[in-house]
């Protein structure tokens, strides 16, 4: 009877919860419980880019801040907008009571009595507890209520009530301690929205260190099944940059490469990293789209022309930018797409080198010019931006070049 196969560790796709598969992260861990514990903070804001290991690292900090004085309770927001206040914070306390084996609330209670969270379920959790302890709310995907201002929702939801709400707490209630896990920069938030946690820190969540990613992908090598050559480590870092779960999967499927060929002990070369990269853009197209989705349209346009036009670790300067999309015939505002290289640098998905623009991660520079090039992208937004197309036909007629310009942009901006 032959043997199982050795067990992958690298882990791809799911938040790390456990001690297996988390690496690094230290510093902001450490960062989190001194500022919770000072007396005059009781907040802190993480934010970075998507499927850059925040959801991971809020999991990290239920299971490792020390309790007393803490207990730490996580709460997903994703999908939460649109539903009345007196549900999320329903399913809050709900949350709560389970983490601490308690009888759940009543529903009814939350129902009828918009005040119930605060005037009825905390005092009474507060006595069930010392006074040595705090509650610390570590809430995820906190910005997918900052869409109060933009979507036709009723008066009553989460993301017209929640932000006044939680200021109202976070003022009134000492006991009470908040980890906000937002996906977009702070400055990209609306003023509501930074209203409620303005005398907050905030810490960005990049990808790890040089020195932990090297840890991560040679986890193996204690182990004897998998060995790398010190040349394929540098190739696997400079596809990933040290991006967590880029990392992993790349890792992870050369793992299963080793172990389909049935040879041990294995070791990975260049070539083996190169052999894999299809097999990681297929099992990460969804973490790739959701990157992408994430991304305005000017955004996705010169991200799509940048990785259309440079090969691996490839500069494309101002000027070629410019001229590719003038042959791509691109109809989006001018200002916007100006704007839009320098927005990408500040999401850490470009970078500004010898007077032009690279990608940050090759992996994901291969995935969009292989799944979203320019003429695919174009299209796409010419379908679902009519009026922006219909704007620039009419510039069409001025013959004058610089005047179609002026005309293109004030009538886009009227309508914008």
């Amino acid at each position: 009877m032959s043997s199982l196969p050795p067990q992958n560790p690298y882990i791809a796709g799911s938040a790390l919860g456990g001690e297996r598969g988390f690496f690094g992260r230290e510093d902001i861990l450490r960062e989190v419980e001194r500022t919770l514990r000072r007396e005059e903070d009781n907040a802190i804001v993480l934010y970075g880019q998507r499927r850059i290991g925040k959801t991971s690292i809020l999991l990290q900090l239920q299971r490792r801040l020390p309790s007393p004085p803490f207990i730490p309770i996580y709460f997903d927001l994703m999908d939460k907008a649109s539903l009345p206040l007196y549900e999320v914070l329903y399913k809050l306390a709900s949350n709560t009571a389970t983490e601490l084996n308690l009888t759940a609330p009543n529903y009814a209670d939350f129902e009828n009595t918009p005040t119930a969270f605060d005037q009825n379920f905390l005092p009474q959790l507060y006595q069930t507890l010392s006074d040595d302890f705090r509650l610390v709310y570590l809430l995820d995907e906190f910005d997918v209520l900052d869409t109060g201002d933009q979507q036709d929702l009723a008066e009553t939801t989460a993301a017209r009530t929640f932000f006044p709400y939680l200021r109202q707490l976070m003022t009134t209630q000492p006991r009470l301690n908040f980890v906000f896990v937002v996906g977009r920069r702070m400055e990209e938030l609306s003023i509501n929205f930074l209203s409620t946690f303005k005398a907050a820190d905030a810490r960005a969540v990049s990808v790890l260190n040089p020195e932990t990613a090297r840890t991560l992908i040679l986890q193996t090598e204690h182990t004897g099944v998998l060995h790398y050559e010190n040349s394929a480590v540098k190739h696997i870092l400079s596809l990933t940059r040290g991006h967590p779960y880029l990392t992993q999967l790349t890792c992870q499927r050369l793992f299963d490469y080793a172990v389909d060929l049935s040879l041990d002990p294995f070791t990975i070369t260049v070539n083996d990293v190169e052999a894999a990269i299809p097999a990681v853009l297929e099992a990460g197209k969804n973490a790739f789209q959701w990157i992408w989705d994430g991304l305005p349209p000017a955004e996705r346009i010169i991200f799509s022309a940048i990785a259309g036009q440079t090969e691996a670790g490839g500069v494309l300067s101002e000027a070629d930018i410019t001229t590719v999309l003038q042959e791509a015939g691109i109809r989006i505002l001018v200002r916007e797409l100006n704007l839009a290289p320098q927005t990408l640098v500040d999401w850490q998905m470009l970078e500004r080198v010898d007077g032009g623009y690279r990608f940050f991660i090759e992996l994901l520079r291969r995935w969009v010019a292989e799944y979203r090039p320019l003429d695919r992208v174009k299209d796409e937004l010419d379908r679902i931006n009519p009026l922006a197309d219909t704007l620039y036909q009419a510039a069409q007629g001025f013959t004058d070049k610089k005047t179609m310009s002026k005309q293109k942009i004030n009538y886009a901006n009227r309508y914008r």
